[in-house]
């Protein structure tokens, strides 16, 4: 059993210190790995629903608002409201495809105050309304 825990701070080890490496690219995995993003992700995706601000979260890694949004931005590829969006729509396709629950409902549920924006946000994304786009994965199923 020791070996196993060994082997796994091991890789842990290893993976953080390739994500160190100024010549790894951006992405979730060398962001999760950062000791300071790793634990704002978790939290990220633990309550999309949230109304999370950008002040919130710098103070969450102990940064100033201009340092969080700078690291978030060069580890991840893209700004923090940008990424939570991304997260929120993917998430929402996800309830659409696979939940019976209403369009405001899982609007509601990542994130999103109103219907009509989450429509606008969803239909940009996808290239169609929510509802439109339910329909469309329920019959493909």
């Amino acid at each position: 059993m020791m070996i196993s825990r060994i082997l796994d701070l091991l890789f842990i080890h290893t993976l953080r210190a390739w994500s160190r490496d100024a010549s790894a690219p951006s992405g979730w995995l060398t962001a999760a790995l950062d000791p300071v993003l790793g634990q704002v992700l978790s939290a990220i995706h633990q309550d999309l629903g949230r109304q999370w601000s950008v002040a919130e979260l710098a103070a969450m890694a102990n940064l100033s608002r201009t340092a969080f949004a700078e690291r978030f931005a060069r580890l991840l590829g893209r700004p923090p409201a940008g990424y939570l969006a991304d997260r929120r729509l993917d998430r929402a396709a996800y309830l659409l495809r696979t939940d019976a629950a209403s369009v405001a409902t899982i609007a509601r549920d990542v994130g999103y105050a109103s219907e009509a924006g989450f429509s606008r946000a969803f239909s940009r994304r996808y290239g169609a309304p929510p509802l439109r786009w339910k329909n469309a994965a329920s019959r493909v199923s």
